[in-house]
């Protein structure tokens, strides 16, 4: 199964690990007539366990939609998040509330904040009030 220009992509989901809805109801119309998982996960190009969920899902939920992906979603976009790090690594004495106030993210808990520059190596440990952060180079993207 090839990708389409302009098709929705997701880093966090596996290659090959989910059917198109038509590639969905081909499959359950012949897991009905009799062809094997294994036979079914060769001609549609994925995996066995693509194939056994689908099988699932369409007799647990009686639908051959996609389910909603579980999770808690972020409190931030990926514009804040470069915001936020772009604005910390320019100032070197930075506080909370200056970069919540110069990025316009005052929805953004203050660990939440700390997490990001974490992953970054920004910062060297966790303060309450100023941030105490690396003098290396920004490698952020």
């Amino acid at each position: 199964m090839s990708q389409s220009f302009g098709a929705e992509t997701s880093v966090n989901r596996q290659r090959r690990g989910e059917l198109t809805p038509d590639q969905r109801l081909a499959s359950l119309a012949k897991s009905k007539a009799g062809t094997t998982q294994q036979e079914l996960a060769d001609e549609f190009n994925c995996t066995m366990r693509c194939i056994r969920n689908t099988i699932k899902c369409s007799k647990d939920h009686k639908s051959t939609e996609s389910l909603q992906i579980s999770g808690r979603p972020q409190k931030y976009n990926h514009r804040e998040r470069r915001a936020i790090i772009f604005t910390a690594h320019r100032t070197s004495k930075a506080t909370y509330a200056r970069l919540k106030r110069d990025t316009d993210t005052k929805h953004v808990h203050n660990s939440t904040i700390y997490r990001i520059l974490k992953e970054q190596v920004l910062i060297n440990h966790h303060c309450k009030r100023e941030l105490k952060l690396n003098a290396s180079p920004c490698t952020c993207t």
